[in-house]
């Protein structure tokens, strides 16, 4: 027998986890969703499905395949809790997704931005760059992360 409960309910399962369990995707069911707004047992396939093609316009194959890893396990989750019998997000198809951006600056462009920026700037600029770094693994850092020349990734900062 399926519990009638609400996803927000869900005993284990929280919002966010079926939210795509991704920082990238915290708005990924936005208000009102048909996702958000149906109960749990109610779910079906067909919504899931919609859901996943919505977010593919938006975002890129990596962050939807996430959501797609995401959906099916906290679903799963409530099967083992015992909230569901069958898992609507077990055949989802992986949809088509925007293309990934190709541009890149060239070491022309990148020389030119480094000497419009001063201080700060352009040492963040220059380790953003020299180091491959994403804004929130560099912000992250701690002198702790400098070992034997060379910086260790340990955490990323993210707005959330």
């Amino acid at each position: 027998m399926v519990l009638d409960q609400s996803i927000p309910a869900v005993e284990g399962i929280k919002v966010e986890a079926l939210n795509a369990g991704s920082r990238h995707l915290r708005d990924g069911l936005p208000r009102p969703s048909p996702v958000r707004e149906t109960r749990l047992c109610d779910l079906t396939r067909f919504e899931l499905q919609s859901h996943l093609n919505e977010l593919a316009k938006k975002y890129s194959k990596s962050v939807v395949q996430r959501a797609r890893t995401w959906l099916k396990a906290a679903i799963e989750e409530a099967i083992d809790q015992d909230f569901l019998l069958k898992n609507p997000a077990r055949k989802l198809e992986m949809p088509v997704t925007r293309k990934s951006c190709k541009r890149y600056l060239s070491s022309e462009e990148v020389r030119k931005l480094l000497m419009t920026l001063e201080g700060r700037d352009r040492l963040i600029a220059r380790m953003l760059i020299v180091c491959a770094l994403r804004p929130g693994e560099l912000f992250a850092l701690r002198w702790r992360n400098v070992q034997e020349g060379r910086l260790k990734i340990e955490e990323a900062m993210y707005q959330g």
